[in-house]
């Protein structure tokens, strides 16, 4: 797990430093204190700085180009928007440190000057390729470093001055359900954006869940929602030629459509499942309660706060709710045991260090009415 995380120049954080990390972190904080920028950084530490890790925050966050499309009419990712200030030149750069299980995890993305030859051998305009293992010399690119390795991936300009707008070779920003489980297979990092994922990806975990004793656990989570949910199934394709997903109640013969129940249901569904495939890892989720009813925020909590502990994952969640902050206080006066490795952490834009409260705090915070969020 980690236990510190340190980002220097990335997004909109120019400096900042989170310690005393825990099991499950919930991240507070007014718009534009850099709560998704954080979750974001953990992304790429949690993978080891790998490309593909870099690129999910652009693509999530649709960061195209307006002013460049390739030959198929797709946009390219900027990734300028990266780097703190949202610009790119020679020397511009981001770190991001982190202590995890003792050891430090250290990425550097930098830009610096590339060989003329691979210059050369860019093919078209714009296009970003995958280079392994060049050595920098003249030209303009991006080198990324975890201190152990230099990375194969590089961005191509013959004038980095201009800016880059880039797209990644044989790619899109709309990546397939498979492409998304393909990617997850690589990395022990989950992150679940407040669009939440979709019913074709849904159904892909989920086929990995059946038989197991995972299943069950899911349909007890759903239950917190709706008592009566015994059974969860995805078939082929709907009427509008997409993945469905069906639910039996108890006392009903009927397969009801899982929309029936309402967001909230796909939702816990999908911090559920994503939880159980984060096992051994970490899980990030972006506005936690988006779609659920402030009743069974206590509910949630204690899924993924026992379920982190069961499956020994590591949860960062960030909330605008005061609702969300009450009801994790509330788990720990009803459950104290079960919250000793909780934390909550609130950011300020512009602050070099998030200010840390214990679960116990926050259980006093919550009964003398003290706002945590800023």
């Amino acid at each position: 797990m980690f236990e510190t995380v340190k980002i220097d120049g990335f997004r909109g954080l120019e400096h900042l430093t989170v310690e005393g990390l825990g099991r499950v972190n919930l991240i507070v904080g007014k718009n534009g204190s850099g709560k998704t920028s954080l979750l974001e950084a953990l992304e790429i530490l949690g993978s080891n700085g790998r490309p593909s890790a870099l690129t999910r925050g652009p693509e999530r966050r649709r960061e195209v180009s307006t002013s460049q499309v390739d030959e198929r009419g797709r946009d390219d990712l900027d990734l300028r928007h990266l780097f703190h200030g949202h610009e790119l030149h020679l020397g511009q750069a981001f770190r991001l440190d982190g202590v995890r299980a003792g050891s430090p995890v250290v990425v550097n993305c930098t830009i610096v000057p590339m060989p003329e030859r691979q210059l050369a051998a860019r093919g078209e305009q714009g296009q970003l390729l995958i280079l392994p293992e060049l050595e920098p010399e003249a030209g303009g690119g991006m080198e990324l470093d975890d201190r152990d390795q230099t990375l194969g991936i590089r961005l191509i300009s013959p004038d980095v001055q201009a800016g880059l707008t880039l797209q990644l070779q044989g790619s899109s920003a709309r990546r397939s359900a498979r492409a998304f489980l393909n990617a997850a297979d690589k990395y022990p990092v989950q992150f679940l954006s407040t669009e939440g994922i979709s019913l074709q990806v849904l159904r892909l975990l989920w086929d990995e869940l059946v038989l197991t004793a995972e299943e069950a656990r899911v349909i007890e989570v759903l239950q917190n929602l709706e008592p009566r949910v015994e059974r969860l199934a995805f078939t082929g394709r709907d009427l509008f030629g997409g993945v469905a997903a069906l639910i039996k109640l108890r006392d009903s013969s009927e397969r009801l459509p899982l929309g029936t129940l309402g967001d909230g249901v796909k939702r816990l569904l999908a911090v559920a499942v994503m939880l159980a495939r984060a096992a051994d890892g970490v899980l990030l989720v972006d506005e936690i309660d988006t779609g659920l009813h402030h009743s069974t925020l206590e509910a949630l909590w204690q899924v993924v706060v026992l379920g982190a502990r069961r499956l020994n994952v590591q949860v960062f969640a960030t909330s605008h709710s005061g609702d969300c902050v009450r009801a994790l206080a509330h788990l720990y006066e009803h459950h104290p045991e079960s919250t000793q490795d909780v934390a909550l952490f609130r950011l300020e834009a512009g602050g070099h260090a998030a200010v840390r409260y214990t679960a116990e705090e926050l259980a006093v915070a919550a009964q003398h009415h003290i706002e945590l969020r800023g």
